[in-house]
């Protein structure tokens, strides 16, 4: 089985974040998974373009 080159960037923040970088370290995955401080939601806009994939997990939100 092949790899496949990627980058992932993480906006936001969660009770789960520390449990979130351990397993990227864990996975030798921190050269290519980034979690970013979150951002106004005028400046997600303007990252949602370029983003090939976007994910949003809204467990506790009504609109996502």
């Amino acid at each position: 089985m092949s790899q496949r080159e990627f980058t992932c960037e993480i906006f936001g923040e969660g009770d789960r974040g520390s449990q979130l970088q351990a397993l990227i370290e864990q996975l030798s995955l921190s050269d290519r998974v980034t979690i970013m401080a979150p951002v106004p939601q005028e400046r997600l806009a303007k990252i949602y373009p370029s983003a090939r994939v976007t994910v949003l997990p809204s467990i506790n939100e009504g609109f996502g």
